[in-house]
């Protein structure tokens, strides 16, 4: 399930990369497509600890911050190495362009889950 307490999140986290407009729509589409095709065809390593992905908008409505904001949600916060490498991977993948070559990447920050009233 898409919550942090889900079994599989509770003791994970997120990466969070927040998307300015003028990023494009393009740029937007091409992190997502590459994020959703990563995890897919688990290309992303260590690809077990991927639980999803989520595109969160953010331009419009009551809540409305200006931006879009793409997460890659997690399991086993706690392995720091591994964390590191998937979040490695994960701004690899996303950079990655059709012709192979590597972009950028936006500003990456890391979340830990943590259940309320529970610590891990």
């Amino acid at each position: 399930r898409p919550e942090w307490e889900d079994e599989m999140n509770a003791t994970g986290g997120h990466f969070q990369f927040q998307l300015r407009p003028n990023v494009g729509g393009g740029q937007v589409d091409e992190y997502w497509n590459n994020l959703v095709l990563g995890m897919i065809g688990a290309t992303i390593e260590p690809a077990n600890m991927i639980t999803g992905v989520r595109l969160v908008d953010k331009l419009s409505g009551p809540r409305a911050a200006n931006v879009i904001r793409l997460e890659v949600w997690y399991t086993n916060n706690d392995d720091s190495a591994a964390v590191q490498t998937l979040r490695k991977n994960v701004e690899k993948c996303m950079a990655t362009r059709l012709d192979g070559s590597q972009g950028s990447v936006p500003k990456c920050e890391t979340k830990a889950h943590q259940t309320p009233g529970k610590s891990h």
